[in-house]
Order: structure tokens, then sequence, then C-alpha cells
């Protein structure tokens, strides 16, 4: 029979350093981001999800560590004995906010409306962190979005850029009940024998 663990096999092994200022406990291994969430400090984040890889990509999360030149993506970097972490200093809030802004700048007015259908937050997480840091988008920055290409043309575009064969199919190439499900997209086929090696979007 095997013998019962014991206390200390099972429990993890907990890492003491400072968030805000203030004394705080991470477990070993775990994030600064899922440290400050457990301690109820709320960091701004996009891509990050539970389960899924942090790859700190949107850089929302940053923080400011002490001793560090430049601000760290929370979700992606680990907890050290003795860390002092600044997640809402002035430096590390100011950052968040110039990367929800910039995003929100890039994205058309109207959005997908995943936010029980409230007008002024049409794009679900991303204006729900701008709402909690009061982020709006400066009309400078507004006048230089870049145009956005219609829906149903994006794939075309990126088609005729990549140098791919295509044909285009109309709603009278399509069973009728397939066609009325996929408007009002455009279907294409597409010839995917061809050897795109060295080709960049522009």
């Amino acid at each position: 029979m095997n013998a019962p663990a014991r206390p200390e096999e099972i429990t993890p092994r907990t890492i003491s350093f400072l968030l805000d200022g203030q004394p705080v406990t991470a477990f070993d291994g775990e994030t600064i981001f899922k440290a400050a969430e457990r301690n109820g400090v709320d960091i701004p984040h996009l891509c990050y999800k539970d389960g899924l890889r942090p790859d700190g990509n949107c850089r929302a999360c940053v923080v400011e560590i002490k001793g560090e030149r430049t601000l760290a993506p929370s979700c992606c970097r680990n907890v050290t004995a003795g860390m002092e972490v600044q997640a809402t200093s002035a430096r590390a809030t100011k950052s968040q906010k110039m990367v929800l802004e910039m995003l929100l700048a890039d994205l058309p007015e109207q959005g997908h409306k995943w936010l029980d259908d409230r007008a002024e937050a049409p794009h679900g997480e991303l204006s729900q962190w701008a709402e909690h840091h009061g982020v709006q988008v400066r009309p400078a920055l507004a006048a230089i979005k870049r145009d956005a290409l219609p829906a149903d043309l994006s794939l075309i575009w990126w088609l005729d850029h990549a140098g791919f064969d295509y044909d285009v199919l109309t709603d009278h190439d399509l069973h009728a009940e397939g066609a009325a499900a996929l408007a009002p997209y455009k279907v294409v086929r597409i010839d995917l024998d061809k050897d795109l090696t060295g080709w960049r979007p522009d």
C-alpha cells in the first residue's frame, strides 16, 4: 500500500513579491497576470485566454517591473521571489490605455454588438476595457484610420495579391439552399496548387 502523501508534497510552493506596493504571494510558476487576478488587481487583456498558450501579442497587459527598462507583458512573465511589480503605475496605465486606443482607432465604428447590443460598446472585450479605463479615440488618431475593406471583398483582394487562380461563383452556380445560406458572401473556387514560396503581402 502506498504511503499517504504529506501536506508539503501536495501544497503548491508560494513566492512572495510586491504588487502595486502590497506584499502578495504567487504560486511557483504562476504568471504576474494570474497572481494579480487572484489578488483582485484587474489588468487589461485581449489575447489571453485560460487554456491557451500566453504569447503577449496584444500588449494590453503590460506592467512595470522594478529594475527593468521596458514594460513586460504580465500574461507570459512568471513571478520571481522579491519581484516588485507595478500594474497600475502611471507608466503602466499610460501604455495600457495607448494600446486600447490604437486598437479602437483601427476598428470600424459599427462592430458586432457583442455586449448586449449596446451601441456604445460594439467591440466586445476591447470596448469593455476601454470603458473601464475611460479610453476614447482622439479625433487626430481617428482621422488617420486605415480604410477597411468591405467584408465580402477581403478574400478576393487577398487572392488577387497572392496571385491565386480562382473563379467567383454566382448564385446560379450554387444549389438554391446553399446560395441562400452563403449570401451575401462571395464564394470562390481556388486553385490551391499554386507555389507561394517567397510570396509576401504588400
